[in-house]
């Protein structure tokens, strides 16, 4: 069964934590994460509120 990310903190959580999504919703969304720890990554208000 397929989770809705608007229902699930789960599965949004698991994007955050997925390198290759975060690179594209760096790329379509226009915003650039923030770098950590050798890698970048997105705070949660970053990604909702981009586009």
């Amino acid at each position: 069964m397929s989770q809705d990310l608007t229902n699930s903190s789960t599965q949004r959580q698991n994007i955050l934590n997925n390198p290759y999504a975060l690179q594209e919703i760096e790329k379509v969304a226009q915003i650039r994460g923030i770098a950590f720890e050798g890698r970048s990554v997105l705070l949660k208000e970053q990604a909702t509120n981009a586009g």
